[in-house]
């Protein structure tokens, strides 16, 4: 299994969001931010980070 993990700059995230026709409200970003988990190396036979 191969895991591709991709994270953009925060002001982009933001901003994507701002732009979308449905926001998703701010409280909740700020709350999947609090909770984001790094895949590890453990997790698959191969992890690619993008960041």
């Amino acid at each position: 299994m191969k895991i591709l993990y991709i994270e953009k700059p925060y002001a982009v995230w933001r901003k994507q969001n701002r732009e979308r026709e449905f926001m998703v409200p701010e409280a909740v970003l700020d709350t999947m931010l609090g909770e984001l988990e790094v895949p590890q190396l453990g997790k698959a036979h191969e992890v690619v980070y993008s960041v």
